[in-house]
């Protein structure tokens, strides 16, 4: 009895060790690249009126690179200047390099930040990587930019 205990605990042991399928890692790159914000520029000023509303406001980033290939979500960010994205505004996501906007949406979001028709908004603009809940997120520079509220 106690042979044939231990045959079967051995044959199980070793069907565990040998049915086991070897995956491939993913190697994270141990210097992560995070996005780089590249429209607007840094001190960018938009003087846009309600007549432009219409028109896009285009927000372009280069890609994050965490050292292998994945489906990446980049969310795209503002807040008032000095304000280290404390309450900051999200003007939504994608999974590509770019995120179209129209002004009056912009504009829209500006206001949230509690600007005032007519005032000069100093903003940062930043987009945040997410590949993973495993992985941390990469975070753009800050693109400092000033918008004319209407």
């Amino acid at each position: 009895m106690k042979n044939s205990i231990i045959i079967i605990l051995s044959a199980f042991i070793f069907s565990v060790f040998t049915s086991c399928e070897e995956r491939e890692l993913v190697q994270i790159s141990p210097n992560p690249v995070p996005p780089t914000v590249t429209q607007p520029t840094n001190g960018a000023i938009y003087n846009f009126t309600a007549a432009e509303g219409s028109q896009d406001f285009n927000i372009k980033w280069e890609n994050a690179d965490y050292g292998f290939n994945a489906i990446y979500t980049y969310t795209v960010q503002i807040d008032k200047q000095g304000n280290n994205f404390a309450k900051p505004v999200k003007l939504g996501t994608a999974e590509v390099d770019s995120f179209l906007y129209s002004v009056d949406r912009f504009n829209a979001a500006v206001k949230k930040l509690k600007y005032a028709v007519g005032d000069e908004a100093s903003l940062e603009l930043r987009v945040t990587s997410y590949v993973s809940p495993v992985v941390e997120d990469l975070i753009s520079s800050a693109n400092a930019i000033k918008f004319k509220v209407y």
